[in-house]
């Protein structure tokens, strides 16, 4: 069981976010319409069902402020929405607001290409909110636990405790509506625990992340969502047969894969996220200025391993809608970081590491290398139009 965690009121979110934040809310506002439109579409089709559209969308309402107003406070919502100056108590240059709105953007393009059928107002809305909150906690202390990041288990305790409060305030009752909770709180915690994120695969002994039995898993390369499932499917082996417990399998892996599809997003913007990350683990590792050679790797062959090796599509869904935007980009990147070695690059082992001049000093900044890859980038999404 997660500990509650302390949360902003919906009064007092929403009064943050109109004074400090009113293009990120908006942005969340203008979906939030859309799906209000999307409900009245399908209304007739719903009476019955144990979710009330109404207080749904009433909870989203509340669950989007308050998520929007505690992330944003913390992080910063990124330089295309700032227009106050204010970058979060601890700015992050990626994991800030702006990343969850690309999340949004793309969970949209995939709910409008397979319709209400496959995801319902229900189904958008348990996404939309896994965009905002997945990330809700960054740099927490501690090794993972069986498999899940701190940051993880973290942002799972303060996501649950933001769905208790907005379903609550929005009518729902703890007990009556039982399974309305659990279906949000039991597929949010679970696909938060699948966005946990490794470079490096390992094995060992470990908890069953349903179970108390210990037993040896491989931690993937890449997100942890198929372990999760696997481990799933051995603990719970009902749920092979039930339509719901099917749906929470899915979207276990469409979670993972879109906090990581920017792969897939318009090259230059992945070019733009890539940067941020990079500057932000700079940032983690209390630099002031960006190391020339940790840049130099991360935007060479950091990008090209997470691209090629670490970022895997496992959800069906974001198979067939995402992977051929992935494959066009995977040249831009080929082309772009061939570039970056041919400039920077050490000639005496094929450009792996940076090149350096007299006493062994960098002959670049990080900065520079950061701005010449932006540049290049761009250059390579104008030259094919």
């Amino acid at each position: 069981m997660e500990p509650k965690r302390d949360i902003l009121s919906y009064k007092d979110a929403r009064k943050l976010n109109e004074e400090m934040f009113p293009e990120a809310i908006r942005k969340f506002e203008d979906w939030l319409e859309n799906e209000r439109a999307v409900v009245e579409r399908v209304r007739l089709f719903f009476n019955g069902s144990l979710f009330n559209l109404d207080k749904l969308l009433k909870a989203t309402e509340i669950a989007i402020n308050i998520g929007v107003a505690m992330f944003s406070t913390r992080y910063g919502i990124g330089d295309k929405l700032s227009k106050t100056g204010f970058h979060g108590y601890d700015c992050l240059y990626y994991h800030n607001t702006q990343h969850a709105l690309d999340i949004l953007e793309r969970i949209d393009r995939i709910c409008e290409a397979y319709g209400v059928d496959d995801f319902p107002p229900q189904r958008r809305i348990l996404l939309a909110l896994f965009a905002l909150f997945h990330d809700l906690r960054q740099q927490e202390p501690g090794a993972p636990t069986s498999g899940v990041g701190a940051n993880e288990r973290a942002s799972v305790a303060e996501a649950l405790t933001i769905l208790d409060a907005s379903l609550e305030e929005a009518g729902f009752d703890p007990e009556k509506d039982q399974r309305v909770f659990h279906y949000y709180k039991d597929n949010m915690r679970l696909m938060i625990y699948g966005t946990t994120f490794n470079f490096v695969s390992s094995t060992s002994e470990m908890l069953n992340l349903f179970t108390e039995e210990v037993s040896e898993y491989t931690v993937p390369v890449g997100a942890l969502a198929p372990m999760v499932v696997e481990q799933l499917k051995s603990a719970r082996k009902e749920w092979a047969r039930s339509d719901e417990h099917l749906e929470t399998i899915e979207n276990i892996l469409l979670g993972s894969d879109v906090d990581t599809a920017n792969v897939s997003d318009n090259f230059f913007e992945f070019a733009v996220q890539g940067v941020n990350l990079c500057r932000e683990i700079e940032k983690r590792k209390g630099n002031l200025e960006c190391d020339s050679a940790a840049v130099y790797g991360f935007m060479t062959g950091g990008q090209e391993y997470y691209f090629h090796v670490a970022q895997k599509y496992n959800s069906r869904f974001t198979q067939k809608i995402l992977s051929e935007e992935k494959t066009l980009n995977g040249a831009k990147l080929a082309q772009l970081t061939k570039g970056i070695r041919s400039i920077y690059g050490n000639s005496d082992d094929e450009g792996k590491t940076l090149k350096l001049g007299e006493n062994d000093e960098p002959v670049v900044t990080g900065e520079e290398i950061l701005a010449h890859y932006l540049s290049e980038a761009k250059r390579l999404c104008e030259s094919e139009t």
